[in-house]
This record gives structure tokens, sequence and C-alpha cells, in this order.
């Protein structure tokens, strides 16, 4: 009886930390390829404005930086979000529910 339930725990400890890597790997897989499509087409707008001219690598990284702050401002605010509007609101409704 002891082994099966330290053989089911073990399994369950193993699938989980196969599941946060796959959710890991999935998460820097994502993040790069939005990062590749964001350099593309801060590129493609430079060079469309500049009609064959010379690109300013300079503006480029500007924008490329603030479009990236961007982002990284909207994460942190989500996750500030997340845990001030849901879970106080799950835990209003916790305290009513008997």
């Amino acid at each position: 009886m002891r082994e099966s339930l330290a053989a089911r725990l073990a399994e369950k400890l193993a699938r989980k930390k196969s599941e946060r890597f796959t959710y890991l790997v999935a998460a820097v897989m994502s993040s790069l390829g939005i990062t590749s499509m964001a350099v593309m087409a801060v590129y493609y707008r430079f060079s469309w404005q500049m009609e064959g001219g010379e690109v300013p690598f300079s503006e480029m990284f500007g924008t490329f930086a603030l479009s990236f702050g961007a982002a990284v401002g909207m994460e942190f605010w989500a996750r500030w979000a997340h845990r001030a509007l849901w879970h106080a609101s799950f835990m209003a409704h916790a305290r009513v529910t008997p």
C-alpha cells in the first residue's frame, strides 16, 4: 500500500515537473517568435518609409526599445491586476459563502 502511494506520488511529481518544463519551453519559444516579428516589423516600417535610403538604426532601436518597454509594462500590469482584482474578488466571495 505504501509503495503504491509512493509510486503514485513520484509519478505525479514527475508529471508536474514535465508540464512545467514544457510550459517554460513554449513560453520562451513564443517570446522569441513575437520578438523576431516585432524586429522585422520595425525594420520593414523604417525601410518602407525611407524609400530605399539609409535606415536610421538608432531610431529603429529606439522604436523597438519603446515597444519592448510597453510589452514589459503590460505584463507587470497584468500580473498586478490578476493578483489585486481576481484574487481580491475571489477572497470576497469566499468570505460571503459559508
